[in-house]
């Protein structure tokens, strides 16, 4: 009987123990993801200027995104207008698809504050903090 329970615990250990492994294995490849998209910066910056020649493009940010296995990057557009009454977007895209994954507008000129920049920005932050 105690050699039985001596086999299920080294099991139960021997099972945790690979789980402490597989999780370091985990968090070492998302650091190392991490910091391949945050050396692409200049080419995520590049990529979206070239897509855009009548919008103005504001880059903001990319970063590995682990709910898409992949480099995202967020950026913003004057679409029309100028300040204070312009018309623009808040983006979220994949550095290596260039899809859109999330798109905001705001219209300054509007007489609804929820259609304002920075009540769609905050929304669009919000948004954004679910990929990262």
């Amino acid at each position: 009987m105690k050699k039985i329970i001596i086999v299920i615990i080294m099991i139960i250990l021997a099972g945790c123990t690979a789980v402490d492994q597989n999780k370091a294995v985990l968090e070492d490849s998302q650091f190392e993801r991490k910091k391949e998209c945050a050396l692409l910066a200049g080419k995520a910056k590049q990529q979206m200027e070239e897509s855009y020649q009548l919008a103005q493009a504001f880059f903001y940010s990319i970063f590995y995104s682990p709910k898409t296995d992949s480099c995202v990057y967020t950026y913003g557009l004057v679409l029309s207008g100028e300040s204070p009454n312009e018309t623009g977007s808040f983006v979220l895209a994949d550095f290596f698809t260039g899809e859109s994954l999330l798109s905001e507008t705001y219209y300054n000129a509007s007489d609804d504050e929820q259609l304002l920049s920075y009540v769609i920005r905050e929304k669009w932050n919000g948004q954004v903090d679910e990929y990262r």
